[in-house]
């Protein structure tokens, strides 16, 4: 009986193989990193609980404050530094970073703050509705299909339509740039714009009352927390003394000869 031989694969074919592996290790590793860097920002969530109070999670652990306590300092499990406020007058929580960059969850918006910056927002958490004040520094708020930037000093508020899928920004205060589908326009105080899914902002128009007012301007926040003391080395308690210089013996006096 006749032996079947396999015929050697071709370099060419060897070739394709390598690139076609190669291209799948170098594909997995930027899905990796692109997983691992959006789950390198913290999260904040803002929420309520059974009697309708604002709460605050950080990474699903509710932080302990409440409306009574005044700015609280905490630092957070990934190591960013935060302090949180809820004013009880309103109900409205703050919040300033310290140190690192933290996105705030509330209703149907997530605000990127970066260190330095301080932001407050007033959510409706049954339509999900939020208005997102950047009390220092620029916040970015995305809602729905849009981004929007929200310089110092400034108010926006956010709704999606719950049937459209339509994303209607507010500048409440000030002058905010909105993004969607690769587009940015500027909405001035007063205007708003309305992007849905798939297209870019239409032109501003002026708006409607906003779905939810913004929240009254907090407390300065207090100072930041100040870094923990480097060690000093210790001292020694004997202190190590030079050696003294030999100095040779004296020489004895010379006696007169006889």
């Amino acid at each position: 009986m006749n032996k079947i031989k396999k015929r050697s694969e071709g370099v060419g074919k060897k070739f394709l193989k390598i690139i076609a592996c190669l291209s799948f290790i170098v594909f997995s590793v930027f899905q990796s990193y692109s997983v691992f860097a959006a789950e390198g920002v913290a999260t904040v969530t803002i929420s309520v609980d059974d009697q309708g109070k604002t709460i605050i999670l950080a990474d699903g652990v509710k932080l302990d404050i409440s409306a009574e306590d005044g700015w609280r300092t905490f630092t957070l499990s990934s190591g960013e530094t935060i302090a949180a406020f809820i004013d009880p007058r309103t109900d409205a929580p703050s919040m300033k970073i310290y140190s690192g960059k933290v996105q705030v969850e509330a209703g149907s918006t997530t605000t990127t703050v970066p260190e330095g910056a301080a932001m407050s927002v007033n959510v409706n958490h049954e339509t999900g509705a939020a208005s997102v004040t950047a009390i220092t520094g620029t916040v970015q708020v995305e809602a729905g299909t849009t981004t929007t930037a929200v310089p110092e000093g400034s108010t926006m508020a956010a709704s999606v339509n719950p049937e459209t899928g339509a994303t209607t920004v507010i500048a409440v205060t000030g002058t905010v740039e909105v993004t969607s589908e690769g587009q940015t326009i500027s909405v001035q105080q007063g205007e708003a714009t309305t992007a849905p899914p798939g297209e870019a902002p239409s032109p501003p128009t002026p708006s409607p009352p906003a779905p939810v007012p913004p929240a009254p301007a907090p407390p300065s926040p207090p100072a930041p927390p100040e870094p923990p003391a480097s060690p000093k080395p210790p001292k020694h308690k004997h202190k190590h003394k030079p050696p003294k210089p030999h100095r040779p013996p004296p020489k004895p006096p010379h006696s007169p000869s006889s």
